[in-house]
């Protein structure tokens, strides 16, 4: 058997203008960040879901760093937990900015509101991405009276590369005795030693392939990666205690390179006693959730679902 699209990806597919030059996503960080920046300009202007309103906030970071956040909610909502959200781009793209359309929709379909936080990216700063997303969390639990929210009812999500950090911020939130009511992992990257994968499976990523992945945990780790030196909370698959992690939720695409990572971290939250649902999405790649599929449309009402419980 080989792998298949699912019937609506393919059907964007087979549509020569349905999925962006896979070539021009494989080159240095440079090369790949000027060829993003017209879609992320698109992203940029894509208007709030209706009924949404956001502000920005700065949030000031254990080392001095004025970090910027936006605020999301519902207007005429009660809801009283909340999300932290991490930008997904490898670790190494994208901001809060791009992420309003996306985020508004989950706000809008939850109920619940949303901080956004625009870490620092790699490699221009080198201090753990986790650090940035706990300071973030620390800053939305510390304000919680002011928000009108629960400190005790709030999550962590975020994807892709985002994913990677809210997990990575998971770990420390646990390590550190910080109250954290659940992860919400959407396909993560979790792991730096996944810098390889099979010929056919590559060949189904539209954009996020094994060299992509490669060259952006070198620009997060440098000479660390792959050795004995990385830290969980830089790539959550280094864990090796999982007892006492926040409840999980967990979705990944079946030709997604980071099925088998996901797969595995998932496996070992269970394995520790930790709740955790795992969604493999049959024929669907990293980012399907980009394209205006009614798959895709699923995904978030059910992501919105799993938001609207906490």
């Amino acid at each position: 058997m080989t792998y298949r699209y699912h019937p609506e990806l393919q059907e964007l597919a087979d549509d020569p203008a349905g999925f962006p030059p896979a070539e021009k996503f494989v080159g240095t960080l440079e090369e790949m960040r000027a060829f993003a920046d017209p879609l992320y300009a698109e992203m940029r202007d894509l208007p709030l879901a209706e009924g949404v309103v956001a502000r920005d906030v700065e949030i000031e970071t254990a080392d001095g760093y004025p970090m910027r956040a936006r605020w999301y909610r519902k207007e005429g909502s009660d809801a009283r937990s909340a999300v932290m959200y991490v930008h997904g781009g490898g670790m190494i793209l994208m901001g809060i900015d791009e992420m309003d359309a996306d985020i508004s929709r989950y706000v809008a379909l939850s109920g619940v509101p949303f901080l956004s936080i625009g870490y620092r990216l790699a490699p221009e700063h080198p201090r753990p991405q986790a650090e940035d997303a706990l300071d973030g969390y620390l800053w939305l639990i510390g304000h919680a009276d002011e928000l009108g929210i629960d400190a005790h009812r709030v999550a962590i999500m975020g994807d892709s590369g985002g994913a990677g950090i809210a997990a990575g911020a998971a770990i420390l939130a646990r390590d550190r005795g910080v109250p954290l009511a659940k992860q919400i992992l959407i396909y993560p990257m979790l792991d730096d030693r996944t810098v390889a994968c099979d010929d056919e499976l590559d060949g189904l990523a539209h954009v996020w392939f094994a060299e992509n992945n490669k060259m952006a945990w070198e620009a997060v780790l440098g000479e660390r990666r792959g050795t004995d030196e990385v830290l969980p909370c830089e790539a959550p698959a280094r864990n090796e205690s999982f007892e006492g992690l926040a409840p999980a939720f967990l979705e990944v695409g079946e030709l997604d390179l980071f099925r088998d990572e996901t797969i595995e971290y998932a496996k070992r939250l269970m394995a520790a006693h930790v709740p955790a649902e795992l969604h493999v999405l049959t024929g669907l790649t990293h980012t399907f959730d980009t394209f205006p599929l009614p798959i895709a449309d699923k995904a978030f009402e059910y992501r919105s679902y799993v938001i609207s419980q906490l």
